[in-house]
């Protein structure tokens, strides 16, 4: 049975950069919102689920929600290790994602080529179930950007690191190398040098770079607090997926 990684950080440290949605109360709200998406998904892929929280909150109405949703599949809530503030909002995702495979039952139980998906809590992934039955046999599928709208960030390299998807193989070979990167302050931003890895790797067979189709999501961006659901994003989105019929090569 896959597992997935939900992540969460209901009291952020003053300390993270970039960060606009700061209110405690606001960000549970918004995690609770999003919740019964990620468990509906979770039905969908038969999936477990693994609740990461990384601030010290009470995770009891986290819990009383999954209980409530009526969810059939275990449901384990994880506090991990609160980290480093400056360091970024990216790094404490891949931080906890770094606990879960340490200390997760849940995906201690899973073998070494099943895949582990990874997703924000606060943002629905709405076509998650069609991502998961897209994946193939690999230890790393994500969906890399290398083409840019914005002027100012035309040969920017993104990963879109509110979900992927990883093997315990794939999490140590790709994954954990950009957090010690991070922490020995090599860069800032862990969505670029993630980007990075995998575009090095990109020839690698066991290295899907791309998503087969296009990843939808819906919430509130932490970092500028502007809604994914706002017409230029969904746009862009739009866009984005005719891009990979027309033109595959190019990964907008």
């Amino acid at each position: 049975m896959p597992a997935i990684i939900i992540t969460a950080t209901v009291i952020p440290d003053p300390d993270v950069p970039m960060l606009a949605v700061r209110d405690p109360a606001v960000r549970l709200t918004e995690y609770l919102s999003a919740l019964p998406h990620h468990l509906h998904a979770a039905r969908e892929i038969a999936a477990d689920v693994v609740l990461a929280e990384n601030s010290g909150a009470d995770l009891r109405p986290f819990a009383e929600a999954a209980e409530r949703q009526g969810f059939p599949h275990h449901f384990e809530l994880l506090p991990c290790e609160s980290s480093a503030g400056h360091l970024g909002r990216g790094y404490g995702e891949l931080r906890m994602i770094a606990d879960a495979f340490r200390g997760s039952s849940a995906i201690k139980r899973l073998g070494e080529d099943e895949l582990v998906w990874k997703v924000t809590g606060r943002y629905r992934v709405l076509n998650l179930g069609r991502l998961a039955s897209s994946a193939p046999k690999v230890d790393l599928y994500c969906n890399l950007r290398t083409v840019s709208l914005d002027p100012r960030q035309r040969n920017l390299r993104w990963v879109d690191q509110w979900a992927f998807a990883m093997t315990p193989r794939g999490f140590d070979r790709y994954v954990r190398p950009v957090i010690g990167a991070l922490e020995r302050g090599e860069t800032t931003s862990s969505e670029t040098l993630l980007a990075q890895t995998i575009f090095d790797h990109r020839d690698d067979a066991r290295v899907a770079p791309r998503f087969a189709v296009e990843p939808r999501v819906s919430g509130v961006a932490a970092w500028d607090g502007r809604s994914y659901d706002r017409f230029r994003t969904r746009l862009f989105h739009t866009g984005a997926a005719a891009m990979r019929r027309i033109a595959p090569s190019i990964w907008i």
